[in-house]
């Protein structure tokens, strides 16, 4: 009589156990949400190194939703969670394994946050392996259950700095400069050496406009355009900040109409305008500046005769000389 019960109780444990197991691994369905950037969009950028582009950064995306559920195997031994699988589909496809982790490309890395979130790592070198374009995201529960969100995030190209308009600006005005290149995206950032220009604007994805201000430390400059996303690409030495022209002296003190002066100083560029007292003298040949713009000649042309007359030197920047008198 005493066995029967035992055996009553056994059978009804391992009942217990068995169902407990099926649940475990009928489980949840997962639910995928949103995927976000650690900026909270979603949106990331891949860099061609061979253009200029830069992107130093991982990229850590997470996959929001529900019922994400891990499966607990080899409880001993690492790892003791088999995680779902992610798969990426879009340009190209790309399945994050959550069983075999070694098995899964360099630089990526998948880790379990809880049932509503993953999150998913990308280096810059397996992102620059991503074609641009929007990507599915699906999950896979290791109980075979799936959900996905269709164009969840997108890969977009990172920017290319080609040129800077003009190279050179004076150190006593504010200068607006066109930055020309390709991918520049709204939000990007305009960098002159380390210090950040205010007022950039996007005007398209080729073309940029910033404002140098007035008292910028004279010197050569390092031009970079940082995209939102992270990804930059660099002019070295893209832009000058030079003094005013200074005038030392002119020679002769006397010219007839016609004649050449030559003006002796520092700072001179070339297309600057002469002006003698009220005329303003411009244009090759009339003006012209030597390659170490220390010497200008210029070509008085027609002039009533008269005098003295005040000269003054203007540089395309917009920035001129004291008078010399």
């Amino acid at each position: 009589m005493s066995g029967r019960p035992r055996r009553g109780i056994l059978a009804l444990v391992a009942a217990l156990a068995l169902h407990g197991c099926a649940a475990g691994v009928d489980g949840p369905s997962p639910a995928v949400t949103s995927v976000q950037n650690e900026d909270g969009t979603s949106v990331i950028c891949t860099c061609d190194d061979l253009l200029g582009c830069v992107k130093d950064e991982n990229d850590v995306l997470t996959i929001n939703g529900s019922g994400f559920a891990p499966l607990p195997v080899k409880l001993l031994e690492a790892p003791a969670l088999e995680l779902p699988t992610v798969k990426l589909s879009g340009p190209a496809e790309f399945v994050i394994d959550g069983k075999d982790p070694a098995s899964n490309p360099d630089g990526v890395r998948l880790d379990y946050k809880d049932p509503t979130a993953l999150v998913l790592t990308l280096s810059p070198a397996f992102v620059k392996g991503m074609p641009v374009g929007k990507y599915t995201v699906t999950v896979i529960n290791p109980n075979g259950n799936v959900g996905e969100l269709v164009d969840a995030f997108e890969v977009v190209a990172g920017p290319v700095l080609e040129s800077v308009s003009p190279a050179v600006v004076c150190d006593e005005v504010d200068t607006e400069i066109t930055l020309t290149g390709k991918n520049f995206r709204q939000g990007a950032k305009v960098l002159l050496g380390d210090e950040e220009l205010a007022g950039a604007t996007v005007v398209d994805a080729t073309t940029i406009t910033a404002t140098v201000p007035k008292g910028f430390v004279d010197g050569k400059y390092d031009v970079t355009v940082v995209n939102p996303e992270g990804c930059s690409s660099a002019l070295p030495e893209g832009l000058e900040v030079v003094p005013p022209p200074t005038i030392e002296k002119v020679e002769p003190a006397v010219v007839c109409t016609g004649g050449n002066l030559t003006i002796t100083g520092t700072g001179f560029r070339p297309g600057a305008t002469v002006t003698i007292g009220t005329t303003d003298i411009t244009g090759d040949p009339q003006v012209t500046v030597d390659p170490t713009g220390t010497t200008l000649t210029v070509n008085v042309g027609p002039m009533t005769p008269g005098g003295p007359y005040d000269v003054k030197v203007t540089n395309p920047d917009g920035c001129s000389s004291d008078t010399l008198p």
